[in-house]
């Protein structure tokens, strides 16, 4: 083995013991022959050949269950305008830089997907995609999982049928994906005929591998009362571009929280939901909310919500429920 790979080898930033890379070259490196059995020997040139094989083995996992180390030895592109369109209908212009190039292609009952590009922090995971023909998207039944077979939740899409653009919404990206970086695979089943087309079933797998911006928490502000309810703020977490807030609502409110108030007028305005979250920055410009939802069953209910943040400072979250009050706390995002 020449001395230029063992730097190379002895370089290489992996997350293993630090001991790992000397102890296989020293073994690969020590004279004579090593004791197989009775009678039998291995020369030097198969212990040489085996503390290779042993190597690769070991970097091939750290690839598979950590992208990141995959990603080093060939970054995908940066993707800009090319997506523009797409993120501006759901809200997203502001993410065009920092999407990743993707590639990933699958074709079945004449429809071909394509996975465009790709964005995770631990609030969200968004993936642009392109569907031709463009007469159906948004899949109904896709499942979003990691390299640990973890299913991400979806939120939430756009489609576009004249131009195939479609924008899925999923769940931010949990432990250790955050630290390693995340292979992701999506499983589709079924395109949507929009807006009355009928769905087309087919079998759609799409694989790619992005880095994984990392947020931190942030301090909980106080609690809230609304009338007899109580709003409190689990946790609240940031990173350079999202904002994710979770909130627990005790009391009378907490089975209402889907109620809609006033009549629908055709054309002029339709019924609107009673409670509402409102973030806006310290010009008092509203942040691009990308989902909010709620679930109620045994206990308080629970609130998860994403905004796109687009600098650091003060910003204020306002929660309200028309016809009962409304309050607002102070997050501070460094």
């Amino acid at each position: 083995m020449s001395t230029n790979l063992e730097d190379r080898l002895s370089g290489l930033d992996l997350p293993m013991p630090d001991t790992l890379v000397p102890r296989i070259l020293a073994l690969a490196a020590q004279p004579g022959t090593r004791r197989i059995r009775p009678g039998r020997r291995r020369p030097r040139w198969a212990s040489v050949v085996m503390a290779v094989l042993l190597l690769i083995v070991v970097l091939g996992a750290a690839s598979f269950y950590a992208p990141r180390f995959a990603q080093t030895l060939a970054d995908a592109p940066i993707v800009g305008t090319a997506i523009g369109p797409a993120l501006r209908s759901i809200g997203l212009a502001g993410f065009q830089g920092r999407f990743n190039a993707l590639d990933s292609r699958a074709t079945s009952s004449g429809y071909t997907l394509r996975l465009v590009a790709g964005y995770a922090d631990n609030n969200a995971t968004i993936l642009v995609l392109d569907v031709e023909p463009p007469d159906h998207g948004l899949f109904a039944q896709a499942q979003l999982t990691d390299q640990f077979g973890r299913t991400i939740q979806l939120h939430t899409g756009m489609s576009d049928t004249l131009s195939g653009d479609n924008v899925l919404v999923f769940d931010g990206i949990p432990w250790p994906d955050s630290i390693l970086g995340v292979r992701l695979r999506l499983h589709a089943s079924v395109l949507e005929g929009l807006p009355d087309g009928k769905p087309v079933a087919g079998d759609w797998t799409l694989q790619g591998t992005i880095p994984v911006e990392s947020g931190h928490a942030l301090p909980l502000p106080a609690a809230g009362i609304l009338g007899d309810s109580t709003f409190r703020l689990t946790h609240v977490e940031a990173t350079n571009a999202t904002l994710g807030i979770r909130m627990e609502i005790s009391g009378p409110l907490a089975r209402q929280l889907d109620r809609s108030i006033g009549s629908e007028i055709p054309g002029v305005s339709k019924p609107h939901e009673a409670f509402s979250t409102d973030l806006v920055d310290a010009s008092g410009r509203s942040a691009t909310a990308i989902y909010g939802n709620t679930s109620t069953g045994i206990g308080p209910a629970q609130f998860y919500g994403m905004w796109v943040i687009t600098h650091p400072g003060e910003y204020r979250i306002r929660i309200a429920y028309e016809g009962v009050g409304s309050f607002e706390r102070t997050i501070t995002i460094p």
